[in-house]
C-alpha cells in the first residue's frame, strides 16, 4: 500500500512544472520527495530552485540536511551543494537549533559535514563551542578537541564549567596527566570556578 502511495506521490510531484514555482511549493515538494524516501529527488529539487534564485526557508534547509544524512551514496556527487547548504543555513540558526543540527551529524558518522557546519557559523557562543568539543570527545576525536581549546583561549572567550569537565576528560583520554592538574589547580585563578566534585572525579581518573 505504501509503495502505491508513493508510487502515486512521485507521479504528482514529478508532473509539477517547477519553472512557477516559489519557495512553498518548493519546500513541499522537497518534504514530500523526503516523506517517500525520493532523497535524490529531493536533492534535485533543491538544485532546481538554487538555480532559479528562490531563497529556501529555515525549514526547507532543515529538511534538506536530514535528506543529505540519508543520501550517503549520493554525497560526493553533490559536495559543492551540501556546502551550500551550510552556508546558508550556518549564519542566522539560533544556538540550540545549531547545536541540534551539529549533534545529528557526528551521531550520524558524517564528521566532515559536522566540522564545516560549525566552521560557517558566525559569531559562535560559547555554548556551540561547548557542544562541538564534546561531540569531538564523544565521537573519539579526543586530539582535535585540545586544538579547539587553543582556539578558545586564543579568542579570549571564557570557558565554563562544561568546557573544563569537557577538556578534563580529553586529558584522561590521551593520559595527558600534566595538562589535566595544570587545569585543575587554577582552575579558580584562571576561569573563576571553585573545582566541584566532577571534576575531582576526573582528575583522580587521570592520575590512577
Amino acid at each position: 500500500m505504501r509503495r502505491i502511495y508513493h508510487t502515486a506521490a512521485k507521479k504528482a510531484l514529478d508532473s509539477i512544472d517547477i519553472r512557477k514555482c516559489n519557495a512553498d511549493d518548493f519546500k513541499m515538494m522537497i518534504q514530500c520527495y523526503y516523506n517517500c524516501g525520493l532523497h535524490k529527488n529531493a536533492i534535485t529539487i533543491f538544485r532546481s530552485m538554487y538555480s532559479a534564485g528562490c531563497h529556501p526557508y529555515l525549514e526547507t534547509l532543515s529538511i534538506l540536511l536530514n535528506v543529505f544524512k540519508r543520501a550517503d551514496e549520493w554525497l560526493v556527487r553533490i559536495e559543492k551543494l551540501l556546502e551550500r547548504v551550510i552556508e546558508l543555513i550556518g549564519g542566522y540558526l539560533y544556538p540550540f537549533m545549531q547545536n541540534n543540527i551539529l549533534d545529528n551529524f557526528f551521531k550520524s558518522g558524517n564528521y566532515g559535514g559536522g566540522i564545516a557546519f560549525f566552521k560557517a557559523i558566525d559569531s559562535k557562543s560559547l555554548i556551540n563551542w561547548n557542544t562541538f568539543i564534546t561531540s569531538l570527545v564523544v565521537h573519539g576525536m579526543v586530539v582535535q578537541c585540545f586544538d579547539v581549546f587553543w582556539e578558545i583561549k586564543h579568542l579570549k572567550i571564557a570557558p565554563d564549567h562544561v568546557t573544563l569537565s569537557v577538556m578534563l576528560i580529553a586529558c584522561v583520554h590521551t593520559w595527558s596527566v600534566d595538562i589535566a592538574v595544570d587545569l585543575f589547580n587554577f582552575m579558580e585563578s584562571r576561569f573563576g570556578f571553585v573545582p566541584n566534585c566532577e571534576h575531582c572525579e576526573i582528575v583522580w581518573i587521570s592520575l590512577s
